[in-house]
């Protein structure tokens, strides 16, 4: 990331400096700082800025805000799963492609993350939250880079990024 963020937000010196260690390092799938060719700053897919996605998700939650019957609710829970690793045989996966919703939604390109978008309050305003699998430095050795929940939220603009372990839990007190 260029500096002009820092000055941009001199009272969040740290958590900028944060930010950009996160986005700096190699989360798994290409980013401006890994590809500079493809992607300019601030996007999360080639001509697709974070914005973007923030705008689609708001759309989507101004759509649910009235029902079929007419009726206005406040109250919902938007649950997009992404898509598994499909494998040939033994360890031998398929080349992963991301499950249309969720990249449509996030342009998340990781694995087996789940998107949970939780109004609050009117509408379209929500709260994004992301499941994804934690770093695991054996298994990426093997299967290459994840995010984590950390370089998630960082990456893709959520609200909140926690483990996908955590999803039962979390959907448990909803």
């Amino acid at each position: 990331m260029s500096g002009c963020l820092i000055r941009w937000l001199p009272w969040r010196q740290s958590a900028v400096l944060v930010h950009m260690r996160l986005l700096s390092r190699d989360i798994g799938q290409p980013t401006a700082y890994t590809h500079p060719h493809l992607l300019k700053e601030e996007e999360l897919l080639p001509g697709i800025h974070k914005s973007e996605f923030l705008e689609r998700r708001r759309n989507l939650m101004r759509e649910m805000a009235t029902t079929q019957a007419g009726k206005t609710n406040k109250k919902h829970l938007v649950i997009v799963p992404g898509a598994p690793v499909q494998y040939m045989s033994g360890d031998v996966p398929y080349r992963f492609h991301q499950g249309t919703d969720l990249l449509y939604m996030t342009g998340f390109q990781e694995p087996d993350a789940v998107l949970l978008l939780e109004s609050t309050g009117g509408l379209p305003e929500h709260k994004s939250i992301l499941y994804v699998r934690p770093r695991d430095p054996h298994r990426e050795l093997w299967d290459g880079p994840r995010a984590g929940p950390d370089g998630a939220a960082a990456f893709t603009g959520v609200t909140e990024a926690y483990n996908i372990d955590e999803l039962g839990a979390h959907l448990e007190q909803k």
